[in-house]
């Protein structure tokens, strides 16, 4: 089972795949996302994003910003985000 990230800067649409978890930088701490997580909307600190995918990982910067999470997506509206690979 997977979700789908989305991550949208001001310029951008930066990465839209399908991802087994995703890993924020909550402005509490770091927020884990699973399938099927309940919905919310948070506020991003600045910092990176990982996502599991396959085998491997794919990270991004992020200047901060809001993600909307649901049970099958979570969107990521950034001032800017960057690959961190």
């Amino acid at each position: 089972m997977t979700t789908r990230l989305q991550i949208v800067a001001l310029d951008k649409m930066a990465f839209d795949e399908d991802v087994d978890s995703v890993s924020l930088p909550g402005i509490d701490g770091r927020l884990g996302v699973l399938p099927r997580h309940a919905p919310i909307v948070t506020v991003l600190a600045v910092g990176s994003v990982c996502a599991r995918q396959g085998g491997g990982t794919v990270k991004f910067s992020l200047t901060g910003g809001f993600a909307q999470i649901s049970s099958d997506k979570v969107t990521i509206l950034a001032d800017a985000a960057e690959r961190a690979d």
